[in-house]
């Protein structure tokens, strides 16, 4: 079991799951540091402070201007040239090109701490070090870490960081072009998300290959890295079996210029809202001008003469989606793989740098991409009107394609867009079973909400499971095919050991499964339909009476789930367990008054080195999402740097602080990313501009933390046999029933056991009654509520 402090703080409740949620729109100002650094053995620059600050402008009208279309503005604070202690060899040490984790955070450290003064370190978006580099042939590739705690002149902040050089070894476009990228790290909000879509093999992305060059259609997704630049309705829907044919206007263009759509999503018979292709227009303008690396292909649709420069050619852009990666595609350099692609370019004539132009047809069919020869679709460009618009015509295939697809909904999709999905929650007899199962709010502590399919499912967790009680671990199979889904078996895993952690493949034990014999239903569903099914699960560990009186009576843990391949289906990646999770805790403390503040609330993570054969490096990174600066939150004492020998395991700590002031029900939301490097090779460049690091995610927890009344309940026994009891602060509290679960119970040696015949009873005025056969000792066991800590009541006789 996770241990856990509990100190007399406000109530704080911590949701985790596996990663992240959606952060809002990405608008309005951008404040970055620039730290312009010298190391202790270099003594002159490439380029002077009025080419930094030319250089950086043109970074400002790349992000501002022209990829966000005036959304976001971009501001920098630019320092003067300073020095900082170490040398070159100290903080570039992989192949003169590179750092090492313990260089990378050394050198932050040493560039903060020697800043000069005047710099304004509040409301920033991210910090980035330039350091200056003279040598021949200089070349760095940049680091970006996510979530890095720095100590600056007004505190403790933890934010994006980068390291870039001046790169004398790739000239000025490509060199301010590179430090773009690394800023557009710092941008990226739902990570982890793919900070490279293509995994550094798209010609026509700055988040991939391209420096500089717009970000692209697939980046500006709602739940993606750039949320709130292209608007939902610039983005057309099609799916089987109807098709469409529209203009599409070309990208680079603002949105608010022409009310076209700007991008085509076209969905498969099979996948569900995971997989889909993505059909957008591109030309040299507006920030896809300025690459100088690659030739025009041929034949193209742009004029050379107009614009020499800029992405490798302009017309129809193809792109085949996989949202959680391709498991066919697996872009990973280094030892251990795992590097799925998500976004794959369809190019024309098998070159990713080939567009598609008028009359030429794309066909899933014969096309030979890896994972297509099942999607039974068919893009053609029928027509270029102008440079800016192409009529493009998708229909599909008959027969082919036809298919069950068994599978979940993902973690980090909507609603929630966080590493918890939609389809897996859990029902605790502490609050009443619910009935429905899906859609009874009173019986979850946490409501229900739309899964955005039609239907109902509760939010988040549902419930807390329960220590020493038959809890259900619900989920919801569904059929995204166009034919029933036959014989399907569902598998439950937990995370091994137990408990909240940051796992690989490899971190699973099964608990069960459930097939057509418990649920009928698994025997054929239909297409586009689902059920609902369940797994008894009762967490078996110890729990003392002071834990039951001070409401901790609850076990969190990762879940997961698979279902087996069914006859005639092709695609896998929605029931094979990687985005189908759930990982589950909640932390409770209190304080002295509603919404005051107090002490540290702290958790334990298992992290697991997923490499059964190789040591690695995680650097640990916060995000805060939406938790504000009052909040203080630390990760591992401060040391984000953890080496694991390999398949080892190791609890790291985190602690979150509130430091002001909230109301009662203010919720926050707050990520812990453990992620180890690796390095990708384009596959349309050469020497050392084709690699490029990225800190791969193993996964990560996240953390809804919320502001909530203390409860305290209290139980007896009557003379007449009967049993009372008060809760208080007494409900309903924001409208929600407070339902009481009265247990008999066991007590040896030191530990509680739950028994058979529990009842459950409703408060009403802060008062319940309740009844028990026989006689023994029992507990007052309350669930908690949006605005309620859970409570348990010291144990009683009856």
């Amino acid at each position: 079991m996770s241990r856990k402090r509990f100190s007399l703080a406000l109530m704080l409740v911590f949701l985790l799951s596996l990663g992240g949620s959606a952060r809002a729109n990405l608008v309005g100002p951008q404040n970055f540091i620039i730290l312009r650094v010298q190391f202790a053995d270099v003594s002159s620059t490439t380029f002077t402070a009025a080419q930094v600050n030319t250089l950086f402008s043109n970074i400002a009208g790349l992000w501002g201007t022209d990829s966000s279309y005036g959304v976001i503005t971009p501001k920098f604070q630019i320092s003067p040239l300073y020095k900082v202690p170490g040398t070159t060899a100290s903080y570039v040490d992989i192949g003169g090109n590179s750092s090492s984790s313990a260089a990378f955070e050394q050198l932050v450290s040493d560039a903060v701490s020697h800043a000069p003064t005047g710099l304004n370190w509040s409301n920033l978006t991210g910090v980035m070090i330039l350091f200056a580099d003279t040598r021949s042939g200089g070349f760095y590739r940049g680091w970006t870490y996510g979530g890095t705690t720095i100590n600056t002149p007004v505190g403790s902040v933890t934010l994006p960081v980068s390291v870039v050089g001046e790169d004398p070894l790739e000239g000025t476009t490509t060199a301010w072009g590179r430090w773009a990228h690394e800023l557009g790290h710092e941008l990226q909000g739902n990570s982890p998300k793919p900070p490279h879509p293509s995994n550094y093999n798209s010609d026509f992305e700055q988040m991939d290959a391209e420096y500089p060059a717009q970000t692209g259609v697939f980046e500006k997704e709602n739940n993606i890295g750039f949320p709130g630049w292209l608007p939902v309705g610039k983005y057309a829907i099609t799916m089987p079996p109807k098709g469409i044919s529209l203009d599409l206007y070309s990208e680079e263009q603002p949105p608010a210029s022409e009310p076209d759509y700007q991008a085509l999503k076209a969905y498969l018979a099979f996948g569900g809202t995971s997989v889909y292709y993505l059909v957008s227009v591109r030309r040299r303008i507006n920030g896809d001008e300025f690459n100088v690396e690659h030739p025009l292909s041929s034949p193209t649709d742009c004029n050379p003469k107009l614009t020499p420069n800029g992405i490798p050619d302009c017309g129809v852009l193809i792109e085949r989606v996989v949202e959680g990666g391709d498991p066919n595609i697996d872009d990973c350099v280094s030892t251990g793989g795992g590097c799925f692609r998500w976004v794959d370019v369809i190019g024309n004539t098998h070159n990713a740098d080939h567009l598609w132009h008028r009359g030429d047809v794309y066909s899933s069919a014969t096309y030979g991409a890896p994972s297509a020869g099942s999607d039974s679709i068919n893009i053609k460009v029928e027509e270029k009107l102008d440079s800016d618009h192409y009529i493009v015509d998708v229909s599909y295939g008959t027969g082919f394609g036809s298919q069950p697809d068994v599978g979940m909904q993902s973690w980090l999709q909507p609603p929630g867009n966080t590493y918890e999905t939609t389809d897996i929650w859990v029902d605790s007899p502490v609050n009443g079973y619910a009935s429905p199962d899906n859609s009874d709010a009173i019986h979850y502590r946490y409501g229900v909400w739309s899964d955005l399919l039609g239907s109902v499912v509760p939010q988040g967790n549902g419930d807390d499971p329960a220590v020493g009680l038959v809890n259900r671990i619900y989920a919801r199979v569904r059929n995204y095919g166009t034919l029933p889904a036959t014989n399907v078996v569902v598998f439950f895993d937990i995370t091994d050991p137990p408990g909240v952690g940051i796992n690989g493949a490899n971190g699973w034990k099964n608990l069960g499964s459930v097939d057509k014999t418990k649920f009928p239903g698994l025997g054929s569903i239909p297409p586009g339909k689902f059920v609902d099914v369940f797994l008894p699960w009762t967490p078996n560990f110890p729990l003392t009476p002071s834990q039951i009186s001070q409401g901790q009576f609850y076990f969190h843990t990762c879940l997961r789930m698979r279902m087996s391949h069914v006859a005639g289906e092709t695609f896998f990646a929605n029931q094979d367990g990687d985005g189908q999770q759930e990982n589950i805790d909640y932390f409770d403390a209190t304080g002295p008054s509603p919404g005051a503040p107090g002490p540290a609330n702290g958790a334990v993570i298992h992290l697991r080195n997923d490499s059964p054969a190789l040591s690695k490096t995680f650097v640990l990174q916060i995000v805060r999402d939406t938790l504000p600066s009052t909040w203080s939150a630390v990760i591992n004492n401060g040391h984000p740097l953890v080496t694991l020998a390999p398949n080892a395991v190791m609890d790291v700590p985190i602690t979150v602080k509130q430091n002001a002031f909230e109301p009662v029900g203010t919720r926050h939301k707050i990520r812990v990313i453990a992620a180890s490097p690796v390095t990708f090779k384009s596959t349309t460049l050469t020497g050392v501009h084709s690699l490029h690091n990225e800190l791969h995610g193993l996964g990560g927890d996240q953390f809804q933390v919320a502001v909530e009344l203390k409860t305290k309940i209290t139980c007896s026994s009557t003379a007449s046999g009967g049993i009372t009891g008060t809760i208080i602060p007494a409900g309903p509290v924001g409208g929600e029933p407070q339902l009481v679960y009265v247990t008999p119970a066991h007590l040896s040696g030191g530990h509680v056991t739950f028994l058979r015949g529990a009842v459950l009873a409703q408060a009403t005025g802060g008062k319940f009654r309740a009844a028990l056969q026989g006689h023994g000792i029992a507990a007052c066991l309350y669930a908690g509520s949006t605005t309620q800590t859970s409570a348990g009541s010291p144990l009683f006789s009856y």
